[in-house]
């Protein structure tokens, strides 16, 4: 059962003029109104409450208490996503020795993601150049890198911004690694693992 948010509940208690309004809503005595407030009484989340609420200014989010804990959890798994991402990109960069064009292109796209909130989002090559004080062709190299290397995705149509999406499973980016390794690493890989066969 919902229950109004502690912010509703202490406005009833305290602001005597709200709590009165709130009791012509619902046609019951202002001391009613307080009573049920104090409980935390489910006939605070009636139509006629929650529309009184809603004219005064509050959103579904600050009315429900499970609303706004949902809001809380939400924000706070997004944060960690974020500097999940960071931290995994950070570590594979230099892995694949990504120069700073290319490092610079992904950072103002993870930006992007964290002010949008959303996983995919819209930018134009033009938009990117002008951000970073780069090359177009610059800016296409280092998209592509990325791309193959799997931190993003790009969906691109003729005459409209590309559609990025950005990668936030390091399971996929670890398989992707399994096949692009660079052939001196494989060989080094290989020469050591030789080398250990030899000592036993």
């Amino acid at each position: 059962m919902k229950k109004v948010s502690e912010v509703i509940r202490n406005r009833i208690i305290e602001d005597l003029k709200f709590s009165s309004g709130l009791s012509l809503a619902l046609n019951i005595q202002q001391q009613s109104v307080i009573a049920l407030a104090k409980r935390n009484s489910d006939k605070l989340t009636l139509y006629a409450a929650v529309n009184f609420y809603k004219l005064n200014g509050y959103k579904e989010i600050e009315i429900f208490e499970s609303l706004k804990k949902l809001k809380l959890i939400m924000k706070k798994q997004n944060k960690m996503d974020y500097e999940k991402i960071i931290f995994d990109f950070l570590k594979y960069s230099r892995i694949y020795n990504l120069t700073s064009s290319e490092i610079s292109v992904y950072m103002i796209l993870i930006s992007s993601f964290k002010n949008n909130q959303e996983q995919a989002f819209v930018l134009s090559d033009s938009e990117l150049s002008k951000l970073l004080s780069l090359s177009r062709p610059t800016i296409k190299k280092a998209l592509k890198k990325l791309e193959s290397l799997n931190f993003i995705s790009m969906n691109q149509k003729r005459g409209r911004k590309t559609i990025y999406t950005i990668n936030n499973e390091i399971n996929e980016i670890q398989e992707k690694t399994q096949f692009t390794m660079p052939i001196e690493t494989q060989k080094f890989k290989e020469i050591t693992e030789n080398k250990k066969e030899n000592l036993f």
